[in-house]
């Protein structure tokens, strides 16, 4: 005959192996994304200076245009 007691404590137990596996994944997700905040850094500094060259094309398309 088991006891009441362990019951609680097998909930208990339960529970806390749950939120020990949500802590896990998110550590695991912030640890990611400082991985690979250097190449978004990057990633976002290339599409400025594209949009950049862009822009300036563009510009000098329309100064030429309007001589």
């Amino acid at each position: 005959m088991e006891d009441w007691r362990y019951e609680g404590l097998r909930r208990d137990i339960d529970r806390l192996e749950k939120q020990l596996r949500k802590s896990e994944d998110r550590t695991y997700e912030v640890q990611q994304w400082q991985r690979l905040l250097p190449m978004r850094v990057a990633e976002a500094i290339f599409w400025l200076i594209a949009a950049g060259f862009l822009i300036f094309s563009l510009a000098l398309v329309l100064a030429r245009s309007m001589d």
